[in-house]
């Protein structure tokens, strides 16, 4: 079971190359030189930079013999470059995808190859607050790909290394990480590493895919539930439980499904309860329709087992919805227990199935 992941920063969560650009332009006319000629020199020097052998300011002042004024007033210019950066730079999916991921109780990561000054703007920015912990560089001496620095997260928690699995945009290092026999995923699209993440953490496909590329909705609600609902019903129906129950389970399907179907839907902006509602009603006239529900038959409290069990299997997951909003509002956002949104709706809906057997049946 992974319980640790672990990213690159450079090309997975944040994009460095725009900064990298405007960096060297910037250096360039700090020093008077063509910025191919000044990224030259700086490639001489830059795994010494990340490894913390040398600082920015000690190469600033030996290569170009800058002053300590003229440093300064760099520094402070490379500050505010970066600030118009930081923000536009991150990759749109990141952000959510490390909040999902420590939302559910995975210990989540960085570590990177960056230089000691860029760690302190990105420090200063706020950017490892993100994760719950961080490995850099130019801190620990050491740099990828060295194995070293991969060793330095089982320091940090108690985890074997099929525990934590390590995300980069760089063969080598991902090569290296997996010698170690941690997981390792080369990063090539957010798109891609949704289903990489389904399977070796999830374990089933789809909810980090959904959560991903669907509209955020505090009604949002994964394929899963719908997928575990359906399954139920498919079970209760097979066991040749009574209409009441089985009709229970549909209505606890279809309003599943409306949930998910309202976050797809961007425009216009429909309410989940209402689609649940008009989910349920075509269902019931389905079953119109093919004389399922035929009045005066097959009732109980003198309603129709089905439409009890549409409105009873509607109010039931539904409630579920709610109590998990309710929940992540109390927890800071965060679920109590893996899969809650699972685990509510299926457990909401067993709970009524056992109570009307055992008093209405």
């Amino acid at each position: 079971m992974i319980k640790a992941v672990v990213f690159d920063l450079s090309g997975v969560i944040w994009k460095r190359r725009p900064f990298n650009k405007d960096f060297f332009l910037l250096l360039s006319k700090t020093v008077s030189m063509h910025p191919k000629t000044v990224k030259a020199k700086y490639r001489l020097v830059v795994s010494q930079l990340q490894t913390g052998k040398l600082t920015l300011n000690q190469w600033l002042r030996s290569t170009f013999n800058l002053k300590r004024s003229d440093i300064n007033t760099f520094n402070q210019n490379l500050e505010t470059l970066f600030i118009s950066h930081y923000e536009k730079n991150f990759y749109p999916k990141s952000i959510p995808l490390l909040r999902l991921l420590r939302a559910n109780h995975i210990t989540v990561g960085c570590l990177t190859n960056t230089e000691d000054f860029l760690a302190k703007l990105l420090i200063k920015a706020g950017f490892f607050c993100n994760f719950d912990f961080k490995v850099i560089s130019s801190k620990v001496g050491y740099r990828k790909p060295n194995q070293k620095i991969y060793k330095k997260i089982f320091k940090i928690g108690n985890w074997k290394p099929d525990q934590v699995l390590y995300i980069d945009d760089h063969k080598a290092n991902i090569e290296s990480v997996r010698k170690l026999g941690v997981h390792g995923i080369k990063f090539k699209s957010y798109k891609k590493l949704a289903s990489q993440l389904d399977i070796l953490i999830f374990h089933i496909l789809i909810p980090v895919l959904v959560f991903l590329f669907s509209p955020s909705s505090v009604y949002a609600q994964c394929p899963v539930c719908i997928i575990t609902v359906g399954g139920g019903m498919i079970l209760a129906q097979k066991l040749g439980v009574d209409d009441l129950l089985a009709s229970i389970w549909i209505a606890g399907l279809n309003t599943a499904i409306a949930f998910y179907l309202a976050t797809k839907i961007k425009k216009p902006r429909i309410n989940p309860y209402l689609l649940a509602a008009l989910t349920n009603s075509l269902t019931i006239i389905y079953f119109f329709a093919t004389n399922q529900i035929v009045p005066g038959v097959n009732q109980v409290l003198g309603i129709d087992k089905i439409l009890l069990g549409q409105f009873l299997g509607f109010f039931v997951v539904s409630l579920s919805y709610l109590t998990d909003r309710f929940i992540r509002s109390k927890n800071g956002g965060k679920v109590l227990f893996y899969y809650q949104r699972v685990i509510l709706p299926v457990s909401y809906l067993l709970l009524t199935s056992l109570l009307i057997n055992l008093f209405l049946l």
